[in-house]
């Protein structure tokens, strides 16, 4: 199906009871590129923007302190337990301004509606991948939706800001797992 689910079935998959033994069950697949085309409209609609938004950052070399609300998570704790303490010291850190200013830019222009939409189809990605159950995002992962993201894209730029994107939504608590639940 173009919507990124589809229906198939998994002879591997059965009850406890043994009754379903020999029987196939119906199992979806979840696809992380669901909400791929409403970021890639924002990044298209503004991608210049957001790259002019980016490089005034730079110039002003502001350190921007992200607010902690009920809607977020210490990052701390969240990457404690998610397990991506390291990717983040590794990839994500640096960025903070530019996820604030995007943050700012997403509010200011009201794409907060598109924004959890993806989230919302890209934590049932995350929940249901190989039947995890969890919103738990670890680094493999990640890595799967920044690749299956930006696979499409030719301009290096458009990429980063992408994963910048994704970036935003684990670092702003849309995706990842925020309790011990």
């Amino acid at each position: 199906m173009s919507d990124g689910i589809r229906m198939g079935s998994d002879s591997q998959i059965h009850s406890g009871s043994g009754d379903n033994v020999g029987r196939d069950k119906y199992v979806v697949y979840i696809s992380p590129n669901m909400d791929v085309g409403r970021l890639r409209e924002i990044l298209e609609t503004n991608g210049e923007k957001i790259k002019d938004l980016f490089q005034k950052i730079e110039e002003k070399n502001t350190a921007l302190e992200i607010a902690i609300d009920d809607k977020t998570l210490a990052i701390e704790a969240k990457n404690k337990i998610n397990g991506l303490a390291k990717f983040y010291e590794e990839f994500i850190k640096a960025h903070e301004g530019k996820l604030l200013a995007l943050d700012i830019f997403f509010k200011e222009n009201d794409y907060m509606d598109k924004i959890e939409s993806a989230a919302y189809h890209l934590k049932m990605y995350i929940f249901s991948k190989e039947n995890r159950e969890t919103a738990e995002l670890d680094p493999a992962i990640f890595d799967e939706l920044i690749q299956e993201h930006n696979k499409a894209m030719m301009d290096i730029e458009d990429k980063d800001v992408m994963t910048l994107l994704l970036f935003y939504l684990y670092r702003f608590c849309y995706i990842g797992k925020k309790n011990g639940i």
